[in-house]
């Protein structure tokens, strides 16, 4: 139970503090991924460029590097006023956003991004709870039922009771290394229809915390039985980038999506991507 974990691991390093635990000087907690509170030193050229954004005064300051006082300049100019305080987008800035739909194109080899369907976010765990918000109603008296991986980040299931819809597990097949088992998301679809009306099909890909990545003919059954099922798909693809397997590929649901074609290219999704987990951000 990671719950059971951090609170062990809360109350140890409470005794270390009061002197209490004698042979443990420390204790890293690889639970939460924080790479910072692990000892990461945080990427110069991230953090340079956020103050000079915060604070354009010290653009004539010689101790920031030149690419990061460019990249400064180029992100304020893109704002009115060129300040960070003017009124913002709804939807995040746009010169922020086109850069963002330029690597989604690259990263789909083509297949085109569009700004307008960008929305930027404080954090992908807020933006993935913002989008459970949607559905979190009740329909002929039964709750929203959403479909998560088995297993999944134990997040997902707070979400869920904290907003009251009804959590439906379908079990990945743990002896094809964690690939998408079809008939046993039929049977969960059809168990929970009793108890809810199953609205949203959660994928994790790649997995979190089993790893795997899903082959693209794993991604063609999920949509595809999303679109029979008539089925909200919520990829969360936000370790995309943490792929070392060299027969493993990352491909991404709006990608394999746009390529089946009609119907299945109009189909609603939303897709989660976190500068955090990517290679250069290592948190941020």
């Amino acid at each position: 139970d990671p719950g059971s974990i951090r609170e062990q691991s809360k109350q140890i390093i409470k005794e270390i503090a009061e002197g209490k635990r004698t042979g443990v000087c420390f204790v890293t907690e690889a639970d939460n991924d924080d790479l910072h509170a692990a000892g990461t030193t945080p990427i110069t050229f991230l953090r340079q460029v956020l103050v000079l954004c915060m604070y354009p005064t010290l653009l004539q300051d010689s101790r920031f590097s030149e690419d990061a006082k460019c990249r400064a300049k180029c992100i304020l100019s893109s704002i009115k006023g060129s300040s960070l305080g003017s009124c913002p987008h709804h939807l995040g800035l746009p010169l922020i956003r086109e850069h963002i739909a330029e690597y989604i194109s690259t990263r789909d080899n083509g297949v085109k991004s569009e700004p307008s369907n960008l929305i930027l976010h404080s954090s992908a765990q807020d933006a993935i709870k913002n989008t459970l918000k949607l559905f979190a109603r009740t329909i002929d008296g039964k709750p929203t039922g959403v479909l998560l991986p088995i297993p999944h980040p134990p997040v997902y299931s707070a979400w869920l009771s904290e907003l009251g819809l009804y959590e439906i597990g379908y079990q990945l097949n743990e002896k094809k290394n964690w690939n998408f088992n079809k008939k046993q998301l039929e049977k969960s679809i059809a168990d929970a229809q009793c108890h809810s009306v199953p609205r949203v099909l959660v994928a994790v890909n790649p997995g979190n915390p089993t790893g795997q990545v899903f082959s693209r003919q794993n991604i063609t059954e999920i949509i595809k039985l999303a679109h029979k099922e008539k089925l909200f798909i919520l990829a969360d693809e936000i370790y995309q980038e943490n792929v070392y397997s060299e027969t493993s590929e990352f491909y991404s649901f709006k990608k394999v999506k746009h390529e089946l074609g009609p119907p299945f290219d109009r189909m609603e999704l939303a897709s989660f991507l976190s500068a955090s987990k990517e290679s250069m951000a290592s948190a941020v």
